[in-house]
């Protein structure tokens, strides 16, 4: 198989081009065979026309003189006369036949029969012959009975096979010379045409990964190219932001782990610094823990967001009631009690979605944990939802907000906190939120954010939708 767009290119044209050439060049041969063999048809016809006003009746006998046919000498030559009856006796022949029968053809007067053959010598020729029946027309012999005779005329066609040889021979060097001269112009017109290509290709291959910044210039390629290059531009974008993602995401993370990193050395080093007592080194574990359990659930946040983001997370599917799944989580939520925090639960009880259960928690767990954290002291968290076609709404919405309005689609990156004073809260590492977004978008869903009037903080979770379940009886 062809590897080279430029060789299968030019070996269409050629090939397209040799077909439609044979194609036109058999069609004109074949209709110059059929205007020569017309030719020799005419003149045929013309020949047996002369000869059929010859044949004589003399003393109860069928007779005919050929010598009396009105044809020059070269004509004579060429045309070769047999008349014989109905049973098969030769009336006369022409010398040049000597005793071989010319093809009997039984066609009639207005649809004459012809056929091409070969004579006994081998020479090619074409007959045309007639099945009519010979009256007397002399008032003396109308009582004669009448004959039925053939009349078959032939000529040879050795020089209209020459012609239709040289015509041929014409044919075939036209097609190789005008294959060649195309096939010619075709690797010169195609070789330019591609240059763009080769010109793109080019660009392609100078954006490395230090500046994937830089994009392919789209205003002088050729229309076929644009949609192409469009394509790239766009691919480099991506990858430019991924690579820009997986720099942030690489100094976020070590910036994160900096912090309680430092917090750990200090204090292992103050409880080294001298010797203690188990009270003591109790106490500095007891410091140790809560920054343990803060590393180890970012870790286990970035591995759930790599699994995600790798596909590796089995998902199963059902129909789950919202409202039942809402007090579930928060009643695990500890940090809604001591900061006296009201949680309103306004689902009615037939709201269902279909999702993974698993996936559906992280979720809400992360959902409803950030509302808790980010409210003030005192403040309200309320649920809603509603059910429109195939999807299902649900809102979650707290008070004691302090985000610009234009900072709310931010919350969805990793590591970001609007509220920097809060960076070193332990359980809060700037992941739940893009955990829940990845969640929510395996589950074929989507999650947005607003901040509305008042400071209040609204996510809106949109899954699909699913029917009641029955009642167990």
């Amino acid at each position: 198989m062809m590897r080279s767009l430029r060789a299968r290119l030019i070996v269409g044209l050629v090939a397209g081009l040799a077909l439609l050439l044979a194609g036109s060049g058999t069609v004109i041969y074949l209709l110059l065979e059929r205007a020569l063999v017309g030719e020799v048809d005419q003149s045929l016809a013309a020949t047996v026309r002369l000869v059929i006003p010859l044949i004589e009746l003399d003393e109860g006998r069928i007779d005919l003189d050929l010598g009396r046919v009105p044809l020059s000498e070269r004509a004579k030559a060429q045309n070769l006369v047999e008349l014989s009856q109905a049973d098969g006796a030769v009336v006369a022949r022409s010398p040049l036949l000597g005793d071989h029968n010319l093809p009997r053809l039984a066609g009639s007067i207005d649809h004459p029969a012809s056929l091409s053959f070969r004579l006994a010598n081998g020479q090619p020729a074409r007959a045309m012959g007639i099945e009519f029946t010979y009256q007397q027309e002399h008032p003396a012999a109308a009582k004669a009975p009448s004959q039925p005779l053939v009349l078959v005329v032939a000529r040879q066609t050795t020089e209209l096979q020459d012609q239709l040889r040289h015509m041929r021979w014409i044919l075939l060097a036209a097609f190789g010379g005008i294959l060649v001269l195309a096939s010619l112009i075709g690797v010169v017109v195609i070789s330019r045409g591609l240059r763009p290509v080769r010109r793109l290709a080019g660009q392609i291959g100078r954006i490395q990964s230090h500046n994937l910044s830089a994009r392919l210039a789209e205003e002088h390629l050729p229309a076929e190219l644009v949609p192409v290059a469009a394509g790239l531009n766009a691919l480099l974008g991506r990858l430019d932001a991924a690579f820009v993602r997986e720099r942030a995401f690489t100094s976020d993370v070590a910036h994160e782990l900096r912090t309680p990193l430092a917090a750990l050395r200090s204090i292992t080093e103050v409880a080294l610094a001298r010797d203690r007592g188990a009270r003591d080194y109790a106490q500095a574990l007891g410091q140790v823990q809560p920054v343990v359990q803060s590393m180890q659930a970012m870790v286990g946040k970035l591995l759930a967001l790599a699994r995600m983001d790798a596909g590796q997370i089995p998902l199963a599917p059902g129909p789950l009631n919202l409202r039942q799944a809402l007090a579930d989580v928060w009643a695990a939520c500890g940090d809604a009690a001591p900061r006296n925090l009201t949680f309103e639960n306004l689902l009615s009880e037939d709201i269902f979605c279909l999702a993974d259960q698993d996936l559906l928690s992280i979720a809400l767990v992360n959902v409803l944990g950030n509302a808790a954290e980010y409210s003030d002291a005192g403040g309200r968290v309320w649920c809603a939802a509603r059910r429109a076609g195939d999807q299902v709404s649900l809102s979650v919405s707290n008070t004691g907000c302090h985000l610009d309005p234009r900072d709310a689609p931010k919350v969805f990156d990793r590591f970001w906190r609007g509220d920097a004073a809060r960076t070193g809260t332990e359980q809060h590492s700037g992941l739940g939120l893009a955990l829940t977004q990845r969640a929510i978008i395996l589950m074929g869903g989507r999650i947005t954010a607003r901040v509305e009037p008042q400071g209040v903080f609204s996510l809106e979770i949109h899954l699909p939708a699913a029917p009641v379940p029955e009642p167990r009886g």
